[in-house]
Order: structure tokens, then sequence, then C-alpha cells
């Protein structure tokens, strides 16, 4: 690595906590930094492909709408880095946003996702699909069980969907050891297990990417949780066409479903860094 261009001293200078991918929500919160800001700092990311970069991301800033979250979801997908980390704005006090929004966000913690493993324990009234993710009302501003959805399909859409390293030539070695990481945390989460067995198909890893795909299959069969998922956001295609050693088409296809028009395996994801 060139010391010169990017070293520990400039990582921690452009790497801050996360931001929205929303130029007004970005004014309002009053942190440093702009889309094209970030969006440079992307592109001098990669000419290191061996470092693997997190994202982090934040939506339901106070009166942020639909589609002003949608905005950060599709500048994540820009920003062309390894992963994205998603989390529901909860005011702790560094922000300079009205005090007033703090008792509103109590009852939206993020970890309670991560503990049951993508909000698989939480029916609720809403269940947002792939493509409802790309067709809400602009202006509204969701609540709790909206942006519940909303965390689900952004997580998905980025992460999975849009995975920039899911096709040949590509570090797919990185995103398999990503999510073995993370499947050690949640060992019967379906989507976690389907797509670790695309990662190996495209390596041409048969044994693994089968032993992945089985399991995958045999937890959605055994839960109308997660059938109702992968029913809802197109993942049902990918267990009727494995195994796919170059899944991207699909993928882009699937996507392309969802009413996205950018639908392109080269990730925009919003790693929150500043000028």
């Amino acid at each position: 690595m060139d010391k010169g261009k990017i070293n520990k001293e400039w990582l921690e200078k452009h790497i801050e906590e996360g931001k929205s991918g929303n130029p007004d929500i970005l004014k309002q919160i009053k942190k440093p930094g702009t889309v094209r800001g970030f969006l440079a700092t992307s592109e001098k990311l990669k000419k290191y492909p061996q470092l693997f970069t997190c994202g982090l991301y934040m939506l339901g800033f106070e009166g942020e709408t639909c589609s002003q979250m949608v905005d950060t979801l599709n500048f994540s997908i820009k920003m062309d880095l390894s992963w994205s980390h998603w989390s529901v704005y909860q005011d702790i006090g560094e922000t300079d946003l009205k005090k007033r929004s703090r008792k509103a966000y109590n009852d939206w913690l993020p970890s309670l996702e991560k503990k049951h493993g993508a909000s698989q324990s939480h029916s609720g009234s809403i269940h947002l699909t792939g493509r409802d993710i790309y067709s809400l009302p602009p202006e509204k501003i969701p609540d709790a069980a909206m942006r519940q959805e909303m965390w689900f399909g952004f997580n998905l859409i980025s992460n999975y969907l849009c995975n920039k390293n899911l096709q040949p030539g590509a570090r797919t070695q990185d995103l398999n050891r990503w999510l073995r990481g993370l499947q050690m945390s949640y060992p019967t989460h379906p989507i976690m297990s389907l797509f670790l067995s695309l990662g190996h198909c495209v390596l041409g890893e048969r044994p693994e990417a089968d032993r992945q795909f089985l399991k995958a299959l045999h937890e959605v069969r055994d839960s109308p949780y997660w059938a109702g998922r992968f029913k809802d956001y197109g993942l049902d295609e990918i267990l009727d066409a494995y195994p796919l050693e170059n899944p991207q088409p699909l993928l882009q296809s699937i996507m392309k479903g969802y009413g996205c028009e950018s639908s392109s395996p080269e990730p925009q994801r919003v790693l929150a860094l500043s000028q």
C-alpha cells in the first residue's frame, strides 16, 4: 500500500460515524462532508481492493421522508464499498437536532433486530416487498414499523442483491469470509446461507455451496416467516435457479423487478466519509 496516499492517519481523518446519503439531511444534522466528497473518497479506496471497507448508514432522522431514506439506499449502492451497516437514528446528544427528538426514538432499537436475525421475530402490521421499497409515498415520514421494514429491505438490497463481490473476478473470498463470521452469530439466517452458497458457486466450490444452499432451503421451508420474506423480495427465484456460477444477471433482474432504475452490480454505498 502506498502510505503516502492512504494510511492510518488518512483513514482516521476520513472515516466518521454513520451519516445520510441525502444532502438535505446532511445539512440538518450539521455533519461535515458532502455527497460529492464521499464519492470522491470511495474512488480513492477502489485503488486498494484488498481493503474490506464498510459503510455506516442511518435512516429515520427527525422529519426524514421516505424519498430521503431511499436516496441514502441508492447512494450506498454507488459508493462501491464492501459492506453497508444500517441502523435507525437514535438521538444520543452528539448531533445538533432539537432535543425533543430523543424521546421520539426511544422505542426503536436496531440491536433488537440484530439479536433476532433481521426482523424475523417481529410479525408487525406492515410487510414491505422489494417493489414497495421503491414506490413508497415520497413525502411520507415513516413510523417505527415502517422504519423497521425499510431497515430490513435496505440491508438486503445493498449488502446482498447489489454486492459487488458476487461475480467472477471479484473478491468473493472476502465476502464469504465476512458472511461466515456473521453466520456464527446468526446460524439460522437463510439469507446469509443462500448468499454464501452463491459466493461458493462463484469460486467453483460446489460442495460447500451445496451445503449452504440446502441449509437455506431447509430454513425457508421450516419457517412461514422466511418463506414469505423470500417471496416478498424475489429470493425464491434464486432458490429455483440454483446453482449459479455468475449470479449477477439474476440479481439485476430481481432488482429491476422492484422498479429500481440503478441495478448495476457497481454498488454505491455510503461509508461515512468526510472531505
